[in-house]
């Protein structure tokens, strides 16, 4: 191996590393959660991956209906969709009309989203369609 000696009179440029936009980040980021999910499930022996099971079924929520797939992936993260109350949520949607919504007309949306996303991913919208009830339930007891 043959060694270049260093001049200490010459300046030598540094790379400086690009940097990477948020969007870049996440996205590796979720690569790397997506690694970390089919390594944790690999000795089950599946012939179809976690990972690739999961976005199989994000997708077709998401082609279905994209109210439905922004409810499952909020229900999987920040869990903010069924924190507030009803009246609180159905203002955060507007109608066709660009007005808030009104709180029936979002609990009826969200019922069926709920039916979409059980159909796709029974787990989730089961456990979604649970909620729900209690929510009623606990309304009905005040």
């Amino acid at each position: 191996m043959k060694f270049v000696p260093l001049n200490e009179n010459i300046e030598y440029s540094e790379d400086i590393p690009e940097q990477k936009s948020e969007g870049h980040l996440i996205i590796c980021e979720v690569a790397s959660r997506l690694q970390e999910l089919d390594s944790v499930h690999s000795s089950i022996g599946n012939t179809i991956c976690p990972s690739v099971r999961f976005l199989t079924r994000l997708t077709a929520i998401q082609r279905r209906s994209m109210r439905a797939y922004r409810l499952v992936l909020d229900i999987l993260s920040s869990q903010d969709s069924l924190s507030h109350s009803l009246e609180a949520l159905a203002q955060r949607h507007l109608n066709a009309q660009g007005e808030p919504s009104k709180r029936q007309a979002w609990l009826q949306n969200t019922q069926k989203d709920i039916e979409t996303i059980e159909e796709l991913y029974p787990e989730i919208g089961y456990a979604m369609k649970e909620i729900m009830t209690r929510r009623g339930e606990g309304k009905e007891s005040n």
